[in-house]
């Protein structure tokens, strides 16, 4: 004799069959630990992942915040652009907006976000928004990531900030790159004017008796970001020909600016003018890639994550 069975996600005797009330338990989407909301559905349900959580049940930890997690959390490996999701709001944008990131992912164990470099003048007369907001041809390895993206990532952890140097040949010493990390970078927020807090001067290869740019106080914060049309004490960006950067006009403008113009090493600006472009240590400088990664890369997320 037939004998009548509910469907699955139903319950009763066969005949009469109520949907189950999947939501009503709390690990179903990960409820009790925030990952999601559900939503009953007949005979099933749906979850609705909040910020980096995914998985049918919500239980994949998939962050996008910057390339270190692009690298870590799904295994891209490959130089080059790739879209971000930072959780917080940047530029009038709301948080876990889309943004284009140039990621470094096979030197120096990857993970690292491109925050500066350019080949030419691109840094230079834009304006203070334009800085805040970020700017450049990702795809052509050349733009700034936004001050404003530059605060939020650095304020999410520890995060470290890596210089790559070329110096051009000079008085017979040979053209040579170096490097250069700041253990610790943060950029605080625009109540600031974006003012930067260094409280170690870098370490790497580059062999600057006293940091190229971090002379100030490092028990203090730094200076703030001067641009061309706002805060530009003693005129710092006016005369690095309209580009923006953190100046230290405690010491008229500072031992640096890694914003400034490039030039090539074969084509280098009269003597008389290359103080006014790349700058770093007090004196010219051939190229400068500025890059952000979290201070204890890999493993910079609590483990599980909360």
């Amino acid at each position: 004799m037939p004998v009548c069975v509910c469907d699955p996600g139903f319950f009763g005797d066969g005949y009469n069959c109520t949907s189950i009330d999947y939501c009503a338990d709390n690990s179903t989407c990960h409820q009790a630990e925030g990952h999601g909301t559900c939503t009953d559905t007949p005979g099933n349900y749906t979850c609705n992942c909040t910020g980096f959580w995914d998985g049918r049940d919500c239980e994949l930890y998939q962050p996008r915040r910057h390339c270190a997690d692009l690298y870590v959390y799904h295994g891209y490996k490959t130089d080059g652009v790739y879209t971000i999701n930072p959780p917080f709001e940047f530029a009038g944008r709301p948080a876990y907006s889309n943004v284009s990131v140039y990621c470094t992912m096979t030197q120096n164990d990857g993970g690292w976000t491109l925050m500066s470099h350019d080949t030419g003048s691109l840094m230079a007369n834009k304006t203070h928004t334009d800085y805040i907001n970020g700017f450049g041809t990702w795809e052509d390895v050349i733009g700034w990531l936004g001050l404003d993206i530059i605060h939020g990532l650095t304020n999410l952890h520890n995060t470290s900030l890596r210089l790559d140097l070329v110096h051009c040949a000079s008085n017979g010493v040979p053209e040579a790159s170096t490097d250069c990390t700041y253990k610790f970078f943060t950029v605080q927020d625009k109540t600031t004017n974006y003012s930067v807090i260094i409280p170690q001067v870098c370490n790497g290869t580059e062999k600057e008796y006293y940091d190229g740019w971090a002379r100030w106080n490092l028990t203090e914060p730094g200076p703030g970001f001067a641009t061309y049309d706002d805060d530009d004490k003693g005129s710092c960006s006016s005369h690095f020909r309209n580009t923006g950067w953190w100046f230290d006009t405690s010491n008229r403008c500072g031992s640096a600016n890694l914003n400034g113009i490039r030039f090539t090493c074969n084509n280098m600006p009269p003597v008389a003018d290359q103080q006014t472009y790349l700058f770093w240590g007090g004196s010219p400088l051939g190229q400068a890639t500025l890059s952000l990664r979290p201070t204890d890369y890999p493993q910079y997320d609590p483990i599980p994550p909360s």
